[in-house]
């Protein structure tokens, strides 16, 4: 058992991050980075989380200066992110929004729904589970029969309901970047949309998420940077040394990991000239 000790501080608005006063007047280029548990840090320090290896890349690298605002939420998906963006754009100007997206966020729609999940009164409502869910949870030979000879999987769906439903999911991932990236004219910041893979991705070379980020990418409007096909062309992280990049149990990177994932944005950022220019 991995057996490693992170100190996790948060700030008064719930984020791993300083306490940040509402933006005014600010000549440093401000990234903000938004995703799930990758985007928080899980599995590192907060001096090592990508958005610090980022800004100290950056700031090293070139004359331009900027700053970081994690915003990342374990646990969270495309649909979450995109009103708690809204929420944060209250408050802050960021002259960069990278957008964080990962598998998990599949798995996350499938079970928590899209937009209707959110209700009234700041309720949520997730997908109903089917009508033996209830046995599942309590029984242990129920849910033997319901792997073993029904081929469920871990979200309760079998081969053909989980195929069905990924496709959906996969789309309503991309509907959400678009959503994003009018969000992003209406408040005058770049996104950045970045696609990662988990260590089994890469092994299997079965990323469920190439196809979409192949399709945005297209898209001359969107900067799209596929991190899977980038550790690939750079030999940094490949089938054969991704292990020494994520914990093995906790399966999230580790501080060298989180470095090369923070690596590669600031490259593709540059090489888009997505940096200073007075903030482009």
């Amino acid at each position: 058992i991995e057996k490693r000790r992170w100190e996790h501080k948060y700030n008064s608005q719930g984020f791993r991050e300083d306490e940040k006063p509402p933006q005014k007047d600010d000549t440093d280029h401000l990234v903000m980075g938004i995703g799930d548990s990758f985007t928080e840090g899980v599995g590192t320090h907060c001096d090592s989380t990508w958005l610090r290896f980022f800004e100290r890349e950056i700031n090293t690298r070139s004359n331009c200066k900027i700053r970081t605002f994690n915003a990342g939420a374990k646990g969270s998906d495309v649909f979450f992110e995109y009103l708690l963006l809204e929420k944060l754009l209250q408050q802050y100007h960021p002259n960069t929004v990278v957008l964080c997206i990962n598998s998990t966020d599949i798995d996350d729609i499938i079970i928590k729904g899209g937009c209707k999940r959110f209700k009234k009164g700041g309720k949520l409502q997730f997908n109903s589970p089917p009508p033996w869910e209830r046995l599942y949870a309590v029984s242990f030979i129920v849910r033997a029969i319901v792997h073993t000879v029904g081929s469920y999987d871990w979200t309760l769906l079998n081969l053909d309901e989980r195929e069905v439903k990924t496709k959906e999911a996969v789309d309503s991932i991309g509907f959400m970047v678009h959503r994003f990236q009018q969000l992003a004219k209406e408040k005058n910041f770049h996104l950045v949309v970045a696609f990662h893979p988990r260590e089994n991705e890469i092994v299997t070379n079965n990323f469920p998420l190439d196809s979409l980020a192949e399709k945005l990418a297209l898209d001359t409007t969107l900067n799209v940077v596929n991190l899977k096909q980038r550790f690939a062309e750079t030999g940094l992280i490949t089938k054969n040394n991704a292990s020494g990049y994520f914990w093995k149990y906790d399966l999230h990177h580790n501080a060298a990991g989180y470095k090369i994932m923070g690596d590669l944005i600031a490259k593709y950022m540059r090489s888009r000239g997505m940096l200073c220019t007075k903030h482009n």
